[in-house]
């Protein structure tokens, strides 16, 4: 029986000038009779406000609570995960810790925020959650890109006021319309699709894309493909990094593919009765 495997290459690194590491990147694996299924998570944490890195943390520490204490148990109790009713809860779980972070940034007496950029892979199906300005790409024979920028400049490309090229340039290329903990209205972007053959998932900091260009990730994904994610990762990191890397920069790679495995006799029973 073919059981679904994730190779996955993943790397946070401070950069060059910022003095803390205010990302953070969260990896959850689970396993059900048809492999694997995981969860992939990156938190910037905005480093124009105060403790931008805390904001980052309550955001892995809820979604590892969540997965550790519910995804667990509906996996568990129902043996498969409807992305459907999943999205919801996530939405519920993302409002939670919105108003998690306002509380924390009023007990210091600050304002506090993050992007979110949240990706879910359960057999041939995923789901996206989305605030901020961090990225989730989809990359076959091309480089898709699965989010939207919630910065200024962002928004004035998609009004046609401002060219990509200008926009890449721009002063206020950082400022951010949406994040998590600033406000306690939230505009959430979801997007779910497919999981098809060959597909590689990365999802990033803007410390890490801001200075990369689509051909060198496809090159370095040619050179390393599924065998290697972590060499390709160290690969585009090092790009970075020779490029000044004045950003905190991270990254998570996924590829997921399928492989033959034996299975016992009690699975062999339980799928003929799912």
């Amino acid at each position: 029986m073919k059981k679904r495997r994730f190779s996955i290459g993943t790397l946070s690194d401070i950069g060059y000038v910022k003095k803390t590491n205010q990302d953070r990147i969260l990896i959850k694996i689970g396993e059900e009779y048809l492999g694997e299924f995981g969860l992939f998570v990156v938190a910037d944490g905005m480093g124009g406000l105060k403790a931008g890195d805390m904001a980052s943390e309550i955001v892995i520490k809820e979604f590892k609570y969540w997965w550790d204490s519910r995804l667990s148990l509906v996996v568990k109790e129902m043996n498969k995960i409807n992305l459907n009713t999943i999205g919801g809860e996530l939405d519920n779980l993302i409002f939670h810790i919105n108003k998690r972070i306002i509380e924390f940034g009023k007990s210091i007496n600050g304002r506090v925020g993050t992007t979110l950029s949240m990706l879910l892979i359960y057999r041939d199906q995923y789901i996206i959650k989305h605030i901020g300005d961090s990225r989730i790409y989809k990359i076959n024979d091309d480089m898709i890109m699965l989010t939207k920028d919630d910065s200024w400049v962002a928004e004035q490309v998609r009004l046609g006021i401002m060219n990509i090229e200008k926009a890449a340039n721009h002063p206020k290329k950082h400022v951010l319309l949406k994040c998590i903990g600033i406000k306690e209205e939230l505009d959430i972007f979801e997007n779910k699709g497919e999981v098809f053959k060959e597909d590689i998932f990365l999802l990033c900091s803007d410390g890490f894309y801001n200075l990369l260009i689509k051909d060198e990730i496809l090159r370095a994904l040619k050179e390393f493909k599924e065998n290697d994610m972590q060499k390709t990762v160290e690969k585009l990191m090092g790009i970075v990094k020779s490029r000044g890397a004045p950003d905190n920069a991270s990254v998570i790679l996924i590829y997921q593919n399928c492989r033959k495995e034996k299975i016992n006799l009690y699975e062999k029973i339980v799928n003929m009765l799912r």
